[in-house]
């Protein structure tokens, strides 16, 4: 992918943002928001941001399906085509929508490329903050516009900021888990993978360890920590993947806070 065409897909989910989720933003009616399950919001913004990228995003590679938040909930067979190594674009309207919905600023637009099961490309807009994220496989990380990487991270587990967000796991590890002390900092994040994979690559929080493993919230950050020099692996050891099954993956700042905040996790 050239600059100019990520540059392009850039603009286009701004726009997106511009037209149909900042003028809703601690606006919304009533009639305009609903929880699809309990926690789990949708609004109109949602809905009219995805169908725009959804059009615009098939203009710029026609040959892709496009593969949104809002269509899977309405369809789940929309998600077939990512598996097994499945080639798609990937869509999150609005990420965060539970903030979006109370009113904080901390959400985000993602979208991803992804070719065999991978993603190759991606990008996140956080409107409310005016930050722009962009990755390329390969061709590193950039910060409106500016190259960045990752920073240091303490060498002691209880100096490592972090969260196991454990409520989508099996109800025995979340009790467990919810129950025990930990040795580390528990920093919660902000409940948004558009606006935690960014604060991993910005050094406000050190790792962070996700039950569900949706695709559209996990394949564009996962790409923007991974070529800005930190991890994203699933709690087996293997690398991330876009088209990846199951429970559990764990993203931090370096290899050793990795090792260091999965040496935390009890079970195999």
């Amino acid at each position: 992918m050239t600059s100019d065409l990520s540059d392009s897909v850039l603009a286009l989910v701004q726009e997106a943002g511009e037209r149909f989720v900042r003028p809703r933003f601690r606006a919304l009616a009533d009639a305009e928001m609903a929880e699809k399950s309990p926690g789990d919001w949708v609004t109109i913004a949602d809905r009219e941001a995805e169908t725009f990228l959804e059009s615009a995003l098939r203009a710029v590679r026609p040959d892709l399906p496009v593969v949104g938040e809002e269509a899977v909930a309405a369809d789940p067979s929309v998600l077939d085509v990512l598996y097994p190594g499945g080639s798609c674009w990937l869509v999150d309207p609005v990420d965060g929508t539970g903030n979006f919905v109370r009113g904080d600023p901390a959400y985000g637009m993602a979208v991803a490329l992804v070719e065999r099961g991978e993603a190759v490309a991606s990008w996140i807009w956080q409107p409310e903050f005016g930050v722009a994220w962009q990755a390329e496989a390969g061709a590193g990380t950039f910060r409106n516009g500016e190259r960045v990487r990752v920073g240091t991270t303490a060498a002691a587990i209880s100096d490592l900021r972090g969260v196991f967000h454990t409520r989508f796991f099996p109800a025995e590890q979340h009790a467990s888990m919810e129950s025990r002390p930990v040795p580390y900092q528990r920093t919660p994040g902000s409940l948004n993978s558009a606006c935690d994979y960014p604060a991993l690559i910005e050094g406000s929080i050190d790792f962070i360890c996700w039950g569900r493993i949706l695709p559209w919230d996990h394949a564009p950050g996962s790409l923007l920590l991974a070529e800005a020099g930190g991890v994203s692996r699933r709690l087996d050891g293997t690398n991330y993947r876009a088209d990846a099954t199951g429970l559990g993956t764990l993203a931090a700042t370096t290899h050793q806070a990795w090792e260091l905040a999965r040496s935390t996790w009890p079970f195999d």
